[in-house]
């Protein structure tokens, strides 16, 4: 059973226990597994952004980027938070309906549940499930794939080692390979293949990007006809 340690309002606190376990069933089917009471959470909800990046260093995380907003940790399975403002000061800060509409509790439980079920998982292939559950990209793949023409992204081999690091885009570089190896290998497929550290080790290479973008420019061509 999950487990609230609530530092912000009680509305927002509720708001945020009651996304995890309405989301909690959507994503499990998704990968095709029962709910299980082991799949339960700390969840820690802080007053404001800079008090989430303060209270994570001293519960032991550090080098916590300035514009993470929230995040799952897998050392202890908390999924952690902050109460964002209805109208915020700053442009950098998040607003309140940002925070519903862009899914964001959601695409953290996505996190925390796959590290349940597939605990080695590593984080590019994580981040890019994540980012193709919470909807944050649309679907619409295709009209990403012309965005980013001019932009180099990093490789599955690269992620792996530096995910974040480099740009925001790395999120994206994550959902396109991920995406691309639902489609090619099947979703039931690429799922069972997820607990196999030896097919990991034959995709996370510098062509995967590559390989990925080429067959969705390709498809767009097609759709196009």
């Amino acid at each position: 059973m999950d487990k609230l340690y609530n530092f912000a309002s009680l509305e927002f606190g509720e708001y945020v226990s009651r996304r995890i376990e309405e989301s909690k069933k959507e994503i499990l089917t998704f990968f095709e597994v029962e709910n299980s009471p082991n799949y339960a959470f700390d969840i820690y909800i802080y007053k404001t952004k800079k008090t989430l990046r303060e209270e994570l260093e001293k519960r032991g995380f550090k080098n916590n980027p300035k514009y993470m907003c929230a995040c799952f940790k897998k050392e202890d399975y908390s999924l952690n938070f902050f109460e964002p403002k209805d109208n915020p000061k700053s442009l950098i800060e998040w607003s309140k309906q940002e925070y519903i509409d862009e899914n964001i509790v959601f695409h953290e439980t996505v996190l925390g549940l796959i590290y349940y079920i597939y605990p080695n998982c590593k984080k590019w292939i994580s981040e890019g499930l994540a980012k193709l559950l919470d909807g944050y990209y649309d679907e619409d793949i295709y009209t990403m794939i012309n965005d980013i023409n001019h932009h180099v992204l990093s490789s599955s081999e690269e992620l792996s080692i530096n995910f974040g690091k480099k740009d925001e885009y790395d999120y994206l570089a994550s959902y396109i390979m991920v995406s691309y190896l639902i489609q090619k290998e099947g979703k039931s497929n690429f799922l069972t293949k997820l607990k196999d550290d030896n097919y990991i080790k034959t995709i996370e290479n510098k062509t995967l990007i590559k390989e990925a973008i080429d067959y969705y420019s390709k498809v767009k061509v097609r759709r196009k006809k």
